[in-house]
Parts: C-alpha cells; sequence; structure tokens
C-alpha cells in the first residue's frame, strides 16, 4: 500500500496594496513593501517594463525602483515556486503607474 501526501498551500500578501511614484521623485527613487510568504520556496520579482521600474526582492522585502519618468504603466509581480512542502501559490500583481495615484493590488488570474 502506498499513500501519496499533497503539498500544502501557500499564498503572498503584500502590504502595502498600492504603491505610486509622484511626479517630484526622481529617477532612482525606491518604494518598498513587506511580503508575507508561508511557503517554502524561492520568490522572484518582475517588472513589466524595466525601462520605468525594476523590482528586487531581499528577505520578505520588496524593493521598486523608478527607472524612467514617462508616465507609463508597469506592472509589478511576485511569484513563489513551489518548495518541499507548499504547492507554488498564484503571483501576486501590482500595478504601479510611476506619475498617478496608487492603484490596489489585485490577484493575477
Amino acid at each position: 500500500m502506498s499513500a501519496t501526501i499533497s503539498k500544502a498551500a501557500s499564498t503572498i500578501t503584500l502590504n502595502p496594496t498600492s504603491v505610486s511614484f509622484s511626479d517630484t521623485e526622481v529617477v532612482n527613487a525606491t518604494k518598498t513593501v513587506t511580503i508575507s510568504f508561508n511557503g517554502d520556496g524561492n520568490l522572484s520579482a518582475s517588472s513589466s517594463s524595466s525601462t520605468l521600474a525594476t523590482a528586487s526582492i531581499s528577505g520578505s522585502t520588496l524593493t521598486i525602483t523608478r527607472k524612467g519618468t514617462d508616465g507609463g504603466g508597469v506592472t509589478i509581480t511576485v511569484s513563489a515556486a513551489a518548495g518541499t512542502n507548499y504547492a507554488g501559490p498564484p503571483p501576486r500583481a501590482m500595478p504601479l503607474l510611476p506619475r498617478y495615484g496608487p492603484l490596489p493590488v489585485y490577484e493575477s488570474q
């Protein structure tokens, strides 16, 4: 008789749930977001436009760095791989408009 043990579910939560850059914030200005993650896989971050903003993770901190000022839209996505005991969660995406007000975080489909 053999048994199969399923991996537990994991989640990613971002706090704050929105981030924006104002017109007065210069290129290379940064914003930080705290990541809560209950899994054991590796976290990664990506930007939909590295010419406008980049994203990196150190520990439980996501750092978003402004790279452009043309006001174009950017989506920052935090993902996690499946680990030994936990399945990979759905990625969390944060829309970011460098020149306009904050936008809410939404779950990527």
